[in-house]
């Protein structure tokens, strides 16, 4: 989005659903390809070499495939591993993992965080997010969408690539104003009797769901579960402590979550997503937030996250026409 309103003929691809052969396959020659790419998928290259390389964080996930985290930190780093001359790494140095990772004199590297230091080149200070790269350029975060800190961090990192891109700076906050955030992020379902609905069926591993929580200011009833990925449920007992009210469980992984959990927040188990959404807003008093934050896969259940997130959605509105 924001390459785009500065100006650049930009395709979006990889991981976040369309395959880059349609790229080949439909014929089109953009200036960009901003490409999504899972740890799964960079396990199997050997020269892939982008031109911006961004690393926004690395938190226990896929475990269930991986023999160890280090495996899996060393295929997320793999990213890095071709860049050359004309190329950068963008990282997170509030991640604990990358803000040690040391790429060499030879590599560009910028780093940017939510506090002001003298060795970031993108922070927010007073409510406005800067970018120094050569100048400094302030820009507002007020007509930003996208809630929780978490995703004003990632919106450090595209200030960077843009700015790295050298395009016009007062696009870059028509791009923040305009961008509507997509579907299962965070995503605003509706309300009624005072109970808001949020729909982060995306949140597949624990520190999603923690940041999502983290990132609401209100009582959350919070709907988890799926199939389990092999980490632990501890940091999520430790963000949900005082902020969440109750839990819904389901899928596969629903004992391990109540277990988590046991003695900290109560939790209810329900069979299935319409169900669960039934029983949060049961839980629920007026000014609480009923979350759609799984923690999980959805493939014991779903064929994949977007289904999830729309039987979600399609349960809510049936409360709020009061079918439910």
């Amino acid at each position: 989005h924001a390459l785009t309103r500065g100006g650049m003929k930009a395709y979006v691809g990889g991981n976040i659903g369309t395959p880059l052969s349609a790229l080949l396959a439909q014929g089109l020659e953009p200036e960009v390809v901003v490409a999504e790419v899972s740890s799964f998928q960079l396990d199997t290259t050997e020269t892939f070499c982008p031109r911006v390389a961004i690393l926004l964080n690395i938190t226990r996930d896929h475990l269930d495939r991986y023999r160890g985290f280090g495996e899996y930190v060393e295929s997320k780093l793999r990213i890095f591993q071709n860049l050359g001359e004309g190329s950068c790494a963008i990282i997170c140095d509030e991640d604990p993992i990358l803000s040690a990772l040391d790429l060499g004199s030879d590599r560009r590297v910028f780093r940017y965080g939510l506090g002001a230091k003298k060795d970031r080149h993108a922070y927010v200070q007073k409510g406005s997010m800067v970018v120094r790269n050569g100048k400094l350029r302030e820009y507002s975060l007020r007509d930003y969408k996208l809630k929780g800190l978490h995703n004003t961090q990632n919106l450090l990192a595209v200030g960077l690539a843009y700015t790295f891109f050298g395009l016009e700076p007062d696009l870059f906050q028509t791009a923040i104003r305009e961008f509507e955030p997509l579907a299962h992020r965070m995503e605003w379902v509706g309300q009624t009797n005072g109970i808001t609905f949020y729909n982060d069926s995306k949140a597949t591993n624990v520190d999603a769901t923690v940041r999502a929580i983290e990132g609401l200011d209100r009582p959350i009833v919070l709907v988890a579960g799926g199939r389990h990925k092999g980490a632990s449920y501890e940091p999520l007992a430790k963000a949900a402590k005082g902020r969440v009210k109750a839990v819904i469980t389901v899928g596969e992984a629903a004992h391990l979550i109540e277990k988590a959990l046991s003695g900290i927040i109560p939790c209810y188990r329900a069979e299935s997503i319409d169900t669960a959404v039934r029983e949060a807003y049961s839980r629920a008093a007026p000014g609480d937030i009923v979350l759609l934050s799984p923690a999980c896969s959805s493939f014991d259940m779903f064929s994949n996250y977007k289904e999830r997130g729309e039987k979600f959605k399609q349960a809510v509105r049936r409360i709020i026409h009061g079918q439910g």
